[in-house]
């Protein structure tokens, strides 16, 4: 149950990390922009669960953890259905 409380927070703690890693590497990096995306919420889940496993407990790290773990995973399938649904110009 604790994990399924957690995972709205996480998915908007990740998409706005997404949104602001996708921007700035699509400002510095000259890659397509499917690969900008993937980098961009891998790293934001990344960055998401160190924070999490770094300032909390270990028992609820580990809850939190797999929260923040589906949240990556929804808010990637959201963002690529976004780039499916408009693509982005290179």
């Amino acid at each position: 149950m604790t994990i399924l409380i957690w995972i709205i927070p996480a998915a908007i703690i990740v998409f706005l990390l997404a949104l602001i890693f996708r921007r700035l590497m699509l400002s510095f990096l000259r890659i397509p922009h499917g690969m900008v995306l993937v980098l961009a919420v891998v790293g934001a889940t990344a960055i998401a669960m160190a924070i999490n496993a770094s300032l909390l407990p270990s028992e609820l790290a580990s809850k939190i953890g797999a929260a923040v773990l589906i949240a990556g995973l929804m808010v990637g399938s959201v963002l690529t259905a976004q780039e499916f649904r408009s693509p982005k110009k290179d």
